[in-house]
C-alpha cells in the first residue's frame, strides 16, 4: 500500500474516505507472540509494533 500511496489516497478521497498520515500502521501479519509487522507511512521503513500498544490501522477492502 506504501508503493501505491498516491493512487490509494486518490481513491480515498474520491469515495470520501481521507488520505494515508504519516503513521506507522500495524498489519495484521504476525512477527511473534509480542510484535506485529507493520510499516512507517513517513519514509516507507517496514517496523515491529508491540501488539500491547494501541496502533494506527488502515482497513483495506481487497488484495
Amino acid at each position: 500500500m506504501y508503493v501505491n500511496k498516491t493512487a490509494v489516497d486518490a481513491t480515498a478521497t474520491a469515495n470520501g474516505g481521507a488520505i494515508f498520515n504519516t503513521y506507522a500502521f500495524r498489519s495484521s501479519t504476525e512477527f511473534d507472540q509480542s510484535f506485529a509487522r507493520g510499516k512507517n507511512f513517513s519514509n516507507g521503513i517496514p517496523i515491529l509494533k508491540e501488539k500491547l500498544i494501541a496502533s494506527a490501522i488502515r482497513p483495506i477492502r481487497a488484495f
